[in-house]
């Protein structure tokens, strides 16, 4: 609140404040309960791997967005791959909460081979997108270009756009095989609790 005592409301240096404020002291919250976290992790490891990687790639992935976010200077891919790898985290985490939801009430098998890859593929394909475009990024792409004006004129730069696509292919392939599951899950549902109709 003192900000307010020194600087005027429409100033530059109010809009600068509130900037790195943003910038930096958005971190200290997840940083805190990410740290919790991860001095639990064991007992929920060997309580539910599903649920323990899941979590444990949500906080991957929202940590390496925020570090990125760290590095960022300018208007290039870094952008990007700062919001995808937060959302991304976000994302990993209501997808695990989703099936775990599912499995809970005994809809989905704990022990299915593919509920346990679901999230290690989405994870790894949203990780390598953001890696991907990082990477550009530090190069020199610049966001929001496409085709020809991307000028990818190094190998590097092919390189990082290639490791982006692969990372997308598999986060588009996790994504459909979560919806696939939780379908799978939904129509079990429905068969057991034996509604002939559906629900509103």
């Amino acid at each position: 609140p003192f900000q307010y005592l020194g600087t005027d409301v429409e100033s530059l240096e109010q809009r600068q404040f509130f900037t790195n404020l943003k910038g930096w002291g958005l971190a200290l919250g997840p940083i805190i309960f990410g740290a919790a976290v991860v001095f639990k992790r064991e007992k929920m490891k060997r309580d539910d791997i599903v649920a323990y990687n899941g979590l444990l790639i949500s906080i991957s992935l929202f940590a390496l967005g925020g570090l990125i976010a760290l590095t960022i200077d300018g208007s290039d891919t870094r952008v990007p791959a700062h919001y995808h790898g937060v959302i991304g985290g976000v994302t990993m985490c209501y997808m695990t909460l989703g099936l775990m939801a599912i499995v809970d009430n005994g809809w989905l098998d704990a022990g299915g081979k593919w509920l346990k890859r679901q999230v290690k593929i989405y994870g790894a394909g949203q990780g390598l997108f953001v890696v991907g475009m990082f990477i550009g990024g530090v190069l020199g792409l610049a966001r929001k270009t496409y085709g020809q004006a991307q000028v990818l004129d190094t190998v590097e730069k092919i390189f990082s756009m290639g490791v982006m696509g692969i990372g997308g292919l598999l986060a588009i392939t996790g994504g459909g095989l979560f919806v696939t599951l939780m379908t799978i899950g939904l129509i079990r549902g429905f068969k057991k609790s034996g509604n002939t109709q559906a629900p509103v």
